[in-house]
């Protein structure tokens, strides 16, 4: 018994022993940031490169488009590898959306693009009204992101008027660059369709994450999910799940991935994912993006 008090005495005068050398250290660096210069510590800066484009892969970043650039993004997506070989295992088919994003400035850009999915047309903006800064004052960096979409397809035998083919997208993107190599973001979800086609809730509310996990400085591993309840979606749907490797190769970023998901539009790919990926339903698809200055 005394044997094992000593022991206790032992590990606590340790503990205490590092908590003041904690102490000590920290009272140091924070001297030695405020002798760094006569009017105190330097102001902290945006981090940036969270994410290398404004989309994780179909889900939107906490990146925005710089003012005065244009971010022309194709996104093509190709059929399951459990459709066989008579299909080259999902090659042969092919769905595509192209669009563009444009920096407006204040942190805020816009956005707008068509997909073969639907024939839909869709439009959004997204505004970053915090940023992370690098000294920690602003530990996260948290958007707005909203969008709209139309379908164009047509639907026999049903009467569909102009407003049931609209939907809606909204969602608060909280994410933080927790070191060079790592990211993550959080994204609270909503959906308002002004008809369910497909059947399931009109309005559904979710909760999606995303990462970043950097393994060169040109390269870097990427994944989303966005989880709703399955009781809000149409019979035998599934939530979208996406796993990508990001390509920089300076002026473009090269997205090659794979999905369970077929739409690329929000609305689409958030609430009308049919594919299991447990299930074989894997579909490879890429985006790429090219940034150019228009001003």
């Amino acid at each position: 018994m005394n044997r094992i008090k000593a022991m206790i005495k032992k590990a606590g005068a340790a503990a205490l022993a590092f908590f003041f050398c904690t102490l000590s250290l920290s009272a140091q660096d924070d001297l030695l940031s405020l002798l760094d210069s006569a009017e105190g510590p330097a102001p902290g800066v945006p981090v940036s490169a969270s994410f290398k484009s404004t989309r994780i892969i179909n889900c939107q970043s906490l990146e925005i488009t710089d003012a005065g650039t244009m971010d022309i993004k194709i996104q093509h997506r190709f059929g399951t590898f459990n459709s066989g070989a008579y299909n080259f295992w999902g090659l042969d088919a092919a769905t595509v959306r192209i669009g563009a994003e444009v920096g407006t400035g204040h942190g805020t850009m816009i956005g707008f693009g068509r997909s073969s999915v639907g024939k839909t047309i869709d439009a959004y903006a997204k505004w970053k009204f915090m940023a992370q800064t690098t000294d920690n004052k602003k530990p996260i960096s948290a958007l707005v992101f909203v969008s709209a979409a139309r379908r164009g397809d047509q639907f026999p035998g049903l009467t569909v008027s102009p407003q049931e083919r609209i939907s809606y997208v909204g969602q608060i993107i909280l994410g933080r660059k927790f070191s060079d190599a790592f990211s993550l973001q959080i994204m609270p979800t909503w959906v308002q369709h002004g008809r369910s086609f497909e059947g399931g809730a009109t309005t559904l509310t979710g909760l999606g994450v995303g990462f970043r996990q950097k393994l060169t400085p040109r390269t870097s591993i990427n994944a989303e999910y966005v989880y709703f309840p399955s009781s809000q979606l149409p019979p035998g749907n599934s939530n979208p799940l996406s796993i990508g490797l990001d390509i920089e190769t300076g002026g473009h970023v090269f997205q090659i991935h794979v999905t369970n998901s077929v739409g690329m539009t929000d609305k689409s790919f958030l609430t009308e994912t049919s594919g299991n990926m447990f299930r074989g339903d894997i579909r490879p698809g890429f985006n790429i993006t090219r940034v150019f200055n228009i001003y």
